[in-house]
């Protein structure tokens, strides 16, 4: 009986094989007495999912990673925790490029202590390096981006993908929130809205605690509701002033209010400046 035998060969990969880069990094911590390890920042269809470790001898020191990417020609900034979502030792946090569905490739993660950076690193093209990512890699969004560009420069916060829904309750703003110039120092902004129907007038006003907008480097963007309290549901079709307003934090500063930008908004259109002429 004649038996036929072959033996197995390890092959080596082609050439043309992808060379695997290093997809964890440990992070240059600079001024704080903790460190940041293990960074991982991984594609999740169109979002990203950031993982990291935080070593500190202090355990209730909060280090959130906040995540800014290039999209759609604006430097799209997603909202983080102020501390993480802990999933066993490390922390996790997201970035998804609403409203839009392109997938990120140039991103810049910010990691806080006391709301001061003390580290960062850049992905792009799928690799992830400590450091800020390269001086010049997210100019702000073109003058002629949207329907407000002879307007850039007299208003210093604009609204794109807006949309206005009136509830019981609220008065819900979602829009790209970019800050177009800087806050004055010491400052924090408001949105004031005063809507106007038949059975008078109504006014609200909400700080920006989901959209940071106020704490961002002019030039970024964000996405999300603003939720302004109301005594009662204007009419659907009232039309509503709203301005976009700064206070300095300490009262004994003695800085006055700053207007930074006014919108007529209804639930059918949103357009820059009053809704009357008055």
């Amino acid at each position: 009986m004649l038996v036929a035998c072959s033996q197995e060969r390890n092959e080596p990969p082609p050439a043309s094989h992808p060379v695997t880069t290093r997809t964890s990094i440990d992070v240059t911590v600079h001024g704080a007495p903790v460190s940041i390890r293990g960074v991982e920042l991984v594609p999740s269809g169109k979002s990203l999912e950031l993982g990291y470790r935080v070593e500190a001898s202090n355990n209730a020191l909060s280090v959130p990673g906040e995540i800014m990417c290039r999209v759609h020609g604006y430097n799209l900034v997603y909202p983080a925790t102020t501390s993480g979502k802990v999933a066993g030792p490390r922390l996790t946090g997201l970035f998804k490029p609403d409203p839009f569905a392109e997938a990120p490739t140039l991103c810049e993660i910010s990691f806080r202590l006391d709301q001061r950076r003390i580290g960062a690193a850049c992905f792009h093209d799928g690799e992830l390096t400590d450091g800020a990512c390269p001086e010049g890699s997210f100019p702000p969004p073109p003058p002629d981006q949207g329907a407000l560009s002879a307007l850039v420069g007299r208003v210093g916060v604009t609204l794109e993908h807006a949309a206005l829904e009136l509830r019981e309750d609220a008065a819900v703003v979602t829009a790209i929130y970019t800050l177009v110039t800087p806050l004055p120092a010491g400052h924090r902004l408001a949105a004031h809205i005063s809507c106007d129907d038949a059975a008078g007038p109504i006014v609200g006003e909400a700080g920006f605690a989901f959209v940071p907008l106020d704490r961002l480097p002019a030039g970024s963007s964000v996405y999300g509701p603003v939720a302004i309290l109301l005594d009662r549901k204007p009419a659907q079709l009232a039309a509503c002033d709203l301005r976009f307003l700064s206070r300095a934090t300490d009262a004994r500063s003695g800085s006055s209010e700053q207007e930074h930008a006014h919108y007529c908004v209804t639930t059918a259109a949103i357009r820059v400046g009053r809704c009357t002429a008055n």
